[in-house]
């Protein structure tokens, strides 16, 4: 995954830079659901997670070189419907998710260097008798629709031939609603997310998690084009200090380790004015 920021010539980066300065303020767009990266839980409905956390120090650095001791961060709630428009339309200077970089979403906006890699992976109900990606053959697969573990998952029932049932939700949450009520023996996310909610949500002894990998992804942060991050501060920070937290450049891909940036994920959240709630 990355952060993700989008004008496309050197006038509107200027003009987007300028408008931080004037105002004192950053446009952050921030999911609603995607733990344990960006998310809303408890009362105070502030957004928390892991790459919020990143999110939040890459300001405080852009605060420092724009000499704004007082930055302050108005976040707007986006889905994946919508984040690349409101980047684009300039209502959000920066998403801070958990966005895959691909070809399509480079013709309009911007990414930061990788901050998490994870894998599609495969959870299922312990009672459906399912130990490898072939036993999936007559089931009900549930997967967020168009999202990178959908296509992964429609390769790969193509190529196997799979006979599977595929249920396409409306959004990972959705997704995993459906896994729980048992509306499909299996569903299709990323690990780390697949992880977090079945932690969140107590159900370690319903469910497991295929050692099968049918995809790699990289997270990243969504900035727009005139690399704000890179340009004005955070650049310092997105390939160094936030280092600290997980970060992790092309070079370190085969040493990110899942356990690891969970972990550094919880110690993050730790530090977050006690924000965080983490429970495993």
């Amino acid at each position: 995954f990355a952060l993700v920021a989008a004008p496309i010539n050197h006038a509107e980066a200027g003009q987007t830079v300028e408008k931080i300065r004037k105002s004192g303020v950053i446009h952050i767009g921030n999911r609603k659901d995607a733990v344990p990266f960006s998310y809303v839980a408890g009362l105070t409905g502030h957004p928390m997670g892991y790459t919020i956390a990143i999110c939040e120090r890459i300001v405080t650095a852009i605060g420092s070189r724009l000499k704004l001791p007082n930055i302050k961060i108005q976040y707007h709630p986006v889905q994946k419907e919508n984040r690349v428009a409101l980047l684009t339309s300039g209502m959000i200077d920066m998403e801070c998710g958990a966005t895959t970089p691909d070809d399509e979403k480079s013709k309009d906006v911007d990414f930061s260097p990788i901050t998490f890699v994870a894998a599609t992976r495969v959870a299922v109900h312990k009672s459906a008798n399912i130990h490898r990606i072939r036993d999936l053959h007559g089931k009900r697969v549930v997967v967020a629709r168009g999202t990178n573990n959908a296509t992964a998952f429609n390769q790969l029932v193509s190529s196997e031939k799979l006979g599977v049932t595929l249920i396409e939700a409306r959004d990972d949450a959705a997704s995993y609603a459906a896994f729980r009520q048992r509306n499909a023996d299996a569903i299709v996310m990323d690990d780390i997310l697949l992880l977090s909610l079945i932690a969140e949500s107590g159900d370690q002894g319903r469910f497991e998690i295929l050692d099968d990998t049918l995809a790699r992804e990289v997270a990243v942060l969504r900035q727009e084009q005139h690399r704000i991050v890179e340009d004005h501060g955070a650049g310092a920070v997105a390939h160094d200090d936030v280092r600290g937290v997980a970060v992790a450049d092309e070079e370190d891909l085969g040493a990110v380790d899942l356990q690891r940036a969970v972990d550094l994920h919880r110690g993050v959240l730790g530090r977050c004015a006690g924000r965080a709630r983490w429970s495993t």
